[in-house]
């Protein structure tokens, strides 16, 4: 899996393109996100909630599987265009709320898939301009841009929902897929590749993510982290809402305030990861905060704001360390041509939700949901053994 050097100076101007249009498709992403749980609650009612999501997710872990077929046959430039039309048809019909169950999964399941195909599509594009040796701080730059979006969205679906309801935030994330869209097509022929993918099939490539060690280990440590978000961005919500009692208008500067860290300490701690320390010492740091973090959760009571958003802060904080890293490790493992790898690493997020939604739907019928984020800092602290034994990576 060795990966030609690329001078990073002669990408620059693509790069900077690529971090636009990562922090326009993830407004597009985001502005919805926290408040996708309510919304169905109220339409189609709490009991389908995570059946929803649950299902959601298992097709988008199936068409993650079968991207692959599509971006070697027609180029990542091409499929990419396919899935933002069907992404801004799945908008579309989020924004009419029908009231059919049915339809109403049809529409959610779609958007949900191509948030994640999307993203697959960018990481390639990505991929392709970047260096090893600056893997880290490449893909951190391209994080905090997406996070930047994340950090804005929470504060804008807020004054979306006071004003109109739930349905506005899918209306307003359609106008930034429509931006995106705008930008993308005029700055095709800068984008447009000619990879030449490599030719796996799908037995192949999970022979060789069990075989090799530090695919295995990142692979796993990226699911730990999205177990993580299932509890954080599904149930939270929920729990604060319903629970401790917060208005929307107040969870939405909450969320903005708690995402900060995701543009604070990812670029530094890139470039930390390419210059000085290993990707294995502040993914540690990063898991211990999130265990400690699920354990506040737990134990917090009362609607305290700054209370809150102190330990909703420390918590991406630990986060933002985990998927920095994470990017850093798997990014200087591959290479752009190895799109079956990049579709099964990002496989872990939807598979990660998949786990965490199941695994919730079952406790909440024996305990109160303030337990279940107990049992998410057991699972975060899955990571150590891992974490201990993972080797280091230094590019030559």
């Amino acid at each position: 899996m060795k990966k030609k050097q690329l001078n990073p100076k002669k990408n620059h101007k693509k790069l900077i393109i690529l971090y636009f249009l990562g922090f326009i498709i993830a407004s597009a992403s985001a502005i919805p996100a926290y408040s996708q749980s309510s919304f169905l609650a109220s339409t189609v009612g709490l009991s389908l909630v995570s059946t929803f999501f649950l299902s959601a997710n298992i097709l988008t872990f199936v068409a993650i599987l079968l991207f692959p077929k599509m971006i070697k046959k027609i180029k990542n430039f091409r499929s990419t265009r396919r899935v933002i039309f069907i992404y801004g048809l799945s908008l579309i019909g989020m924004t009419l709320a029908p009231k059919d169950p049915w339809l109403m999964f049809l529409f959610f399941g779609a958007m949900n898939i191509c948030v994640s195909l999307i993203a697959i599509n960018m990481d390639i594009f990505v991929e392709s301009f970047s260096s090893k040796h600056f893997a880290g701080t490449t893909h951190a730059n391209y994080f905090t841009a997406i996070n930047l979006g994340w950090i804005i969205s929470p504060f804008i679906a807020g004054e979306l929902i006071k004003f109109g309801g739930f349905t506005m935030t899918y209306a307003a994330s359609l106008v930034f897929l429509m931006i995106f869209a705008f930008f993308f097509m005029i700055q095709g022929k800068n984008l447009t590749d000619k990879t030449v993918y490599q030719d796996r099939n799908l037995l192949t490539t999970t022979k060789n993510i069990t075989k090799i060690g530090k695919l295995r280990s990142i692979f796993f440590l990226a699911f730990l982290l999205s177990v993580f978000y299932s509890f954080a961005v599904v149930f939270l919500p929920v729990y604060l809402s319903k629970t401790i009692g917060f208005s929307w208008e107040e969870l939405g500067i909450l969320f903005s305030i708690m995402l900060i860290p995701f543009i604070l300490v990812e670029i530094p701690a890139g470039m930390i990861a390419d210059h000085y320390l290993n990707e294995k010492e502040i993914m540690t740091i990063g898991f211990i905060i999130l265990s400690i973090s699920l354990m506040f959760f737990s134990l917090l009571e009362g609607a305290n704001f700054w209370l809150w958003a102190g330990v909703l802060f420390f918590s991406r904080l630990g986060a933002a360390l985990v998927e920095a890293m994470r990017e850093s490790y798997f990014f200087k493992l591959i290479k752009a041509t190895d799109v079956d790898y990049i579709d099964f690493f990002r496989a872990t997020s939807p598979l990660g939700y998949v786990f965490g939604s199941s695994l919730a739907a079952g406790l909440l019928i024996i305990m109160p949901i303030d337990r279940l984020f107990l049992i998410g800092a057991f699972i975060m602290c899955l990571s150590f053994p891992v974490l201990f034994f993972l080797k280091d990576i230094r590019p030559k």
